[in-house]
């Protein structure tokens, strides 16, 4: 088995998204939708930090007699696998922003069971992020792939944002991660302006939205109306919640994530911390002190 493997670029060159697919994408989506992504990208970047450090060496004298040595460094890359369904770019760039500020050089989007037929708003969002690399594999393409690339030594993580990969072999150096959350979502409104709709349809058009409430002609499928005083919506807004400014600090103690006005476009994965694009070594050695 090899530490090096060849870069995705070279690797899957033939199921490649060619640049003017993202150059129409970012044309057939309107400037205010844009908008609404760049403030998606800027806020990840601004919880994750500007990419100071990149690589780390540290070391610690203990009293009982021994060292440790530890190094950190970025993994050689990130692969972002989504299925033929509709696609967050809201999540895909919650996924896809951490690895780039972490330093992971090699970061692609793989479209698995679904050739060609990508949304402008993932391919926007990309372009956005800077993230270039689209390629476009069947179902047993992609496994293969992913068995191939937990084979090597090589560091990476394989993320699994379309549940695409239900056989999956993580090994010590190619990280899995799959989210334990984002398939629903419930919304407070007080009024008809207190959450924006629209943006959550582009952003996050994969997520069942559930709107408790103030009731509003919807006629989108991502939203379905539900009844109930707020207390009851207290108690079924366990995963993600969009509330009035007035109530947020009321869902915070029942969310994982609570977002208010202006941010509908944003998304965070909790179970997915900025160390799973590091690989970290460990050395302990019996060392007296003088």
């Amino acid at each position: 088995m090899s530490r090096s493997i060849a870069p995705l670029s070279e690797r899957l060159r033939a199921h490649a998204l060619g640049d003017d697919a993202f150059a129409e994408a970012y044309q057939a989506v309107p400037a205010h939708r844009r908008a609404w992504l760049k403030t998606a990208i800027s806020r990840l970047y601004a919880l994750y930090g500007p990419p100071e450090v990149v690589q780390e060496s540290r070391a610690a004298m203990y009293r009982g007699g021994f060292t440790m040595r530890a190094h950190r460094r970025p993994r050689n890359s990130a692969v972002i696998f989504i299925g033929p369904g509709p696609t967050s770019p809201a999540k895909l760039l919650a996924a896809a922003v951490p690895a780039m500020v972490s330093g992971v050089v090699d970061i692609g989007v793989v479209r698995v069971g679904c050739r060609g037929n990508w949304e402008p708003a993932v391919l926007c969002a990309m372009e956005l992020a800077g993230l270039e690399q689209g390629y476009d594999l069947a179902a047993a393409a992609a496994a293969a792939l992913a068995d191939e690339l937990c084979d090597t030594q090589a560091s990476g993580i394989l993320l699994d944002l379309g549940s695409t990969l239900p056989n999956a072999r993580p090994s010590l150096s190619m990280d899995y991660w799959r989210p334990a959350h984002g398939d629903r979502a419930d919304i407070w409104l007080d009024g008809p302006g207190d959450v924006d709709l629209e943006i959550l349809e582009f952003c996050c058009p994969d997520v069942a939205f559930h709107v408790w409430g103030t009731q509003l002609d919807i006629t989108s499928d991502v939203f379905t109306s539900r009844e109930g005083p707020f207390e009851v919506f207290l108690g079924e807004a366990d995963q993600v919640a969009y509330v009035p400014d007035s109530r947020i600090e009321l869902v915070q103690a029942t969310a994982l994530l609570s977002l208010g006005r202006g941010s509908e476009s944003c998304w965070y994965w909790h179970d997915l911390p900025q160390r799973r694009f590091f690989q970290e070594r460990i050395t302990l050695r019996t060392e007296r002190l003088s």
